[in-house]
Parts: structure tokens; C-alpha cells; sequence
């Protein structure tokens, strides 16, 4: 079964708010997030994926474990994602082995050429893979939690 483009695009004012909403900060790249971890210092470990540029999107993928983790709604960000005609990907979990599989043939460009974001708001985690050929799960729940506290422990 195809993936069927126009049924997966949402606007970019659509996932802004519900990032919003969720996250409390503005993010449409890969920048916002690195800005946001400046602020925050979260632990998070990125981990290097050595060769990604020789591996098919779909080994990139697994390799990083981000399907295994996926389910519910997710939203996808990819390099196609900012070209005018296009937005993020608003998909189910079970979907994303598919588009990954499939976005070469697609949009002519692969899933994992630049920067991707893949957000699940009910799991409240972003998988982050950069350009640079290192992937992690950022854990908002842990994040916010931390901070949170750390900011309430030193007010009292």
C-alpha cells in the first residue's frame, strides 16, 4: 500500500501550535532544538550511526530504533517537509516504516538527507536524527519534569 501524500500533509501553523501546546516553546527545525537544549542542558545522549551515508533509509532507521519506539499519532519533519508545496507528515506509528521506505520515490530525496524530527506528543518524546550522523530521543516528560522541579526546589 502507497503512501498517499496529500492524506499526510498538515500545516506548518497546525504543528507549531500543537508543539506549542505540548512543549511550551516554538520549534520547525532542527535549530529550535538545539536552541532549547542550550537553555534546558538536558542528559541526553546522542549517539553516532558511523557510515549512515552509505545505508538505505531503511537500515538508518533500525539501526536507530526509532520505528521500534514509534506508536500513536506521530509528526514527521524532513528536508521535504519546507518546501512550499509540502508541510511536516502527520502519520500512525505503524506508517512510519512505510514512509521512510517510500520518500525516495516520492519526493525524489531521502528521508534521512538533513536533519529529521519525528514527535510523538502522546509519548511526549522527539527522535532527533542530525545531519552530522547522530540520533537521540529527547524525553520531554523528563526534561520538563526535571527542570520543574529543579525550579520549584530553589524557590522555596
Amino acid at each position: 500500500m502507497m503512501i498517499v501524500v496529500p492524506n499526510i500533509l498538515i500545516t506548518w501553523k497546525e504543528f507549531e501550535q500543537k508543539f506549542q501546546e505540548n512543549f511550551g516553546f516554538h520549534c520547525v527545525d532542527m535549530k529550535d532544538i538545539e536552541i532549547y537544549m542550550e537553555k534546558m542542558k538536558p542528559e541526553v545522549e546522542f549517539y553516532p550511526l558511523m557510515g549512515w551515508e552509505a545505508m538505505e533509509d531503511t537500515e538508518i532507521l533500525d539501526e536507530c530504533g526509532f520505528a521500534d519506539k514509534s506508536s500513536g499519532e506521530l509528526y514527521v519533519i524532513t528536508e521535504i517537509s519546507y518546501k512550499k508545496e509540502c508541510g511536516p507528515f502527520k502519520i500512525e506509528g505503524q506508517k512510519l516504516k512505510e514512509l521512510v521506505a517510500e520518500h525516495l520515490d516520492l519526493f525524489g530525496e531521502c528521508f534521512f538527507s538533513i536533519d529529521v524530527l519525528i514527535v510523538s506528543f502522546s509519548k511526549k518524546e522527539i527522535f532527533i536524527f542530525h545531519h552530522e550522523g547522530v540520533y537521540a530521543t529527547l524525553n520531554m516528560s523528563e526534561i520538563q519534569g526535571t527542570k520543574n522541579l529543579n525550579i520549584d526546589h530553589r524557590s522555596s
